[in-house]
Formats: C-alpha cells, sequence, structure tokens
C-alpha cells in the first residue's frame, strides 16, 4: 500500500503515480482524465472506481479527491490503491474546491467528473467516444445521461443544447467532458456551493466557445442529489448567474410557479 502522508501538510495520499506509474495517450487515443471527488462516501466509492476501471478503453487516469471521510471511504480507497492513478484526502472548502484540486491535477487532454455514486452508462462509452475521433476546437462535449430512481425504475435524460443555458442547466455534470486545458485556466468558482460548474458552462458559453452535443448515454447517476432537493435555491442561483432580461425573467417566473404547483401536490398526496 503506496500512502503517505505529505510532510508539508495532513493530506493523505497514494495511488500509482506514487509508484512512478503514470499513463500516457497518443494522438488516436488521447489520454483522458477522471476526477472523483467523495465525501463520506464507503457506501459508493468502491462501485463507482469499479465501474471505471472496468472501461475497455486503456487511456484513461482516476484521480480521487477526498474531502477527509470520517467513515470507511480512506480505507476502501487504500484497498483500491493500485486501481487509482492518484488520491489525496484532506479537508476541503467545498465540492467545487475539491473538483479543482482534481484539475490542477489532471493530466489527459480531456476530463469528466464522475463523482462518488455515479458511474458510466456502460464499460465502452468512453472508447466509443474518444478512439480515433478528432473533435477539433471543441471544448465541452455533452450526451445524455441515465437517471436511476431506487432499485428498479430509470429513465434516459437527453442533453439540452447550449443555446438553451441562459433557462438553466441543460446537461449533466457526469456527461461531459472538458478540455483538460481550457478547464485549467477556468477553474469553478470555489465560493460556489451548489451551481459551480453551471457557471462555468454558462460562462464558456457566453465566451463563445465550442459545444458538442452527441447522441450516446454517457453516465448514469442516482437521483435526490443536491439540485434535486433544492430546486428553489438552484433556480434562484441560476437566475443570478445569467444576463437577465424581460425574456428570461418571465420564463423564470414560470419555473418558480411550476417548483411551487408540485409542491403543493406532494403536500396533498402525502
Amino acid at each position: 500500500m503506496n500512502s503517505l502522508i505529505s510532510p508539508q501538510s495532513s493530506m493523505l495520499q497514494g495511488g500509482l503515480w506514487a509508484k512512478g506509474v503514470f499513463k500516457e495517450g497518443t494522438e488516436e487515443q488521447p489520454l483522458i482524465t477522471v476526477i472523483t471527488v467523495v465525501l463520506n462516501g464507503q457506501n459508493s466509492i468502491r462501485n463507482t472506481i469499479e465501474n471505471i476501471r472496468n472501461q475497455t478503453y486503456q487511456h484513461i487516469e482516476l484521480i480521487v479527491i477526498d474531502g477527509g471521510s470520517q467513515d470507511q471511504t480512506i480505507e476502501i480507497i487504500q484497498s483500491l490503491d493500485s486501481k487509482i492513478d492518484h488520491w489525496i484526502s484532506e479537508k476541503d472548502s467545498g465540492i467545487y474546491d475539491a473538483m479543482n484540486k482534481g484539475i490542477n491535477l489532471a493530466r489527459g487532454k480531456w476530463l469528466n467528473f464522475m463523482n462518488s455514486g455515479d458511474v458510466f452508462f456502460s464499460n465502452h462509452v468512453v472508447k466509443e467516444l474518444f478512439l480515433g475521433r478528432d473533435f477539433g476546437s471543441t471544448l465541452i462535449i455533452h450526451g445524455n445521461w441515465e437517471v436511476r430512481y431506487g432499485v428498479s425504475k430509470k429513465r434516459i435524460a437527453i442533453s439540452g443544447n447550449s443555446n438553451d443555458l441562459w433557462k438553466g442547466s441543460q446537461f449533466c455534470h457526469q456527461a461531459v467532458f472538458i478540455n483538460t486545458t481550457y478547464h485549467k485556466s477556468h477553474p469553478y468558482s470555489a465560493k460556489s456551493k451548489i451551481v459551480g460548474d453551471f457557471e462555468f458552462f454558462y460562462k464558456t458559453w457566453k465566451a463563445g466557445e465550442t459545444f458538442l452535443k452527441i447522441s450516446e448515454t454517457v453516465a448514469s447517476i442516482e437521483s435526490g442529489g443536491i439540485s434535486d432537493m433544492k430546486r428553489k435555491e438552484v433556480l434562484k442561483s441560476w437566475e443570478s448567474i445569467i444576463d437577465t432580461d424581460l425574456k428570461s425573467s418571465f420564463y423564470f417566473l414560470y419555473r418558480y410557479s411550476r417548483e411551487f404547483l408540485i409542491s403543493m401536490i406532494k403536500k396533498v398526496s402525502t
């Protein structure tokens, strides 16, 4: 087990990099960085790591950023040390601070965030998407995703269009691949608690950068995340980020009204 305490801090770290093993890519098979952020994820972290490692595409580096878990997460990560390229565990100031740490470490041409509890939709997704494909000047690639409701109920969510970002988020973070060089120079706002990813995508779109919508289903996620649980707060945060005008004001008024009606229906039915 190659884990150690950094002499400069209380950070715990390990993985293949500590053994001098670094993956590389080629022009036709670029290196892809998958970043997994976790905090107290003992019930989900193993499945996420195993899913990433079961990808048939060989040029994937996995970076795990743990926020100082107090359950068995660290022990599980240590037991999977040989399957992780690099992992660190230390306290952070929130999920976007943790994500930025992963971005700074990333060595791949493209990066993806597959956080604890999330998985790729199939073992062939990354290979089918990147093997021998040239995306030119594209900076953001976004696809569809599966949403899991408990054990048996599932649905496929279709990725929206980047031109509709003024309405709020149009795609799932886990179903997106981002140009690493661009992301390093445009990190997430660490001050944000729940919509730092949307702010990044919106500003990228407003800057005129190239988005590519693909038809593939990329990721599978569980329902009940922060965006699901705090719908009104998310809507207010989206509206505070976009450039508001009469059209967007009417649109968000409609969204607020819809959320209110949904909440009232739920109260009546319980």
